[in-house]
């Protein structure tokens, strides 16, 4: 076999449309309910899975990921999503034909029916879509200093490029953006799972970054997308321009949700920990503005101007739309190529004008390295996040930032 031909560690991944692992009898990674003991070697084998799910995740645009766990005897079908983990009873692979009917059965899926999303396809680099891409690229100048054009599409042909639909809930329509690899991904499959790109917008001729994310399904909670039309119909300054974007049509994960809600005696819902399986839907989100991380201030006089942008972009949410924020961090100010802060990531904020929304307010989100010590230090449980607890968050971000980042 020669080098060309050869898988890369991406390509195996990107290909993998379900995966088996193997493992001895005390290393079954869903002991729970069948009286076995959940030892470090399930805890182990259970770390080792979800390690491959995240990867697969990582490397390719899935809605679920189905796999299999073979022991000397004994057999256990997996399924993950973003609201949580369904598996099955334990099965004697060995003498049923238990295993053989699933991959049978998984071999006749259609390509959504396997987990891959749809919305997503795989495009060669000479295709007219890429193409048309590198020209929208080579005239753009939206790109801050440090991130060089070829980190949109790469200069290496051989690169996987793919096309993504992006529905609009305000337009019904669709855009197609073209795109490389994730720039970022959150270290969990489960969840939100939040992945950003950078990418080529064929239907509005720009680069933009495009947010990729599995946001809470639930009344009480705006789409981020909502959130931000509210905020730009009132002025707010220094965000990072949305301008498109919304639910991907059919993607939910109600599958694990409608499960446990139908068989609530399987479920290991941490309760005594607040924790309980949420339903996700699919979000995308395209901006024009494209910033670099707050670590890479060039002195301490920009840190404090990007610090002091985002903190006018929250006061005016705050007071224009009465929105609140609620998960200040490091991570969600950036810096624009002209040296302007952006505040981003409203996913958790609250509409304080909603009464439903109002109700979430009590929850405690945010990112702990910030969070402001009144809330991390109520043990009486979750209290109400207010606007001072922002305004802390703002304060810590300035001295992680100095502390850690200045000489």
């Amino acid at each position: 076999m020669d080098h060309d031909s050869r898988f890369t560690r991406d390509e195996l991944l990107r290909s993998t449309v379900a995966f088996g692992a193997f493992a001895s009898e005390d290393s079954d990674p869903c002991p729970f309910g069948n009286g076995r003991p959940d030892t470090d070697k399930a805890a182990s084998m259970r770390g080792r899975i979800s390690a491959t799910v995240q990867a697969i995740a990582a490397s390719s645009h899935r809605t679920f990921v189905y796999a299999f766990v073979l022991m000397p005897n004994l057999a256990r079908l997996i399924r993950f999503d973003h609201s949580g983990i369904v598996y099955s009873e334990l099965f004697p692979w060995r003498t049923s034909s238990d295993l053989v009917n699933f991959l049978m059965r998984f071999k006749n899926m259609s390509a959504s029916e396997r987990g891959y999303d749809t919305s997503v396809t795989s495009i060669s680099y000479d295709s007219a879509e890429v193409v048309r891409a590198k020209e929208i690229l080579a005239g753009c100048d939206a790109l801050p200093a440090g991130v060089p054009r070829s980190t949109v599409i790469p200069l290496d042909y051989k690169s996987s490029l793919s096309l993504m639909r992006v529905y609009d809930d305000d337009t019904k329509s669709f855009h197609r953006v073209v795109v490389h690899r994730a720039i970022s991904s959150a270290d969990s499959f489960t969840g939100r799972a939040t992945r950003g790109f950078y990418g080529v917008d064929l239907e509005e001729e720009l680069v933009v970054y495009v947010k990729d994310a599995w946001r809470i399904n639930s009344s009480s909670t705006a789409p981020e997308a909502a959130t931000y039309r509210l905020l730009n119909k009132k002025n707010v300054p220094h965000l990072a321009g949305f301008y498109f974007g919304g639910d991907a049509v059919s993607q939910t994960t109600a599958r694990t949700r409608k499960f446990v809600d139908e068989h609530p005696e399987y479920s290991r819902q941490e309760t005594g920990l607040g924790i309980r399986l949420r339903s996700h839907v699919h979000h995308r989100l395209l901006f024009k503005k494209i910033g670099s991380p707050l670590k890479t201030f060039e002195s301490t006089r920009q840190l404090c101007i990007s610090l002091l942008d985002a903190i006018e972009a929250h006061g005016a949410a705050y007071k224009d739309a009465k929105v609140l924020h609620r998960d200040i961090s490091g991570g969600n100010i950036l810096i624009d190529k002209d040296g302007q802060g952006m505040l981003i990531d409203w996913d958790m904020c609250v509409w304080l004008g909603n009464k439903e929304e109002v109700e979430r307010i009590g929850q405690k989100v945010g990112t702990w390295r910030f969070i402001s010590a009144g809330l991390l230090e109520d043990r009486r449980g979750p209290r109400q996040h207010f606007l001072r607890d922002d305004l802390e968050s703002f304060a810590h971000v300035l001295f992680y930032f100095v502390l850690r980042y200045r000489p």
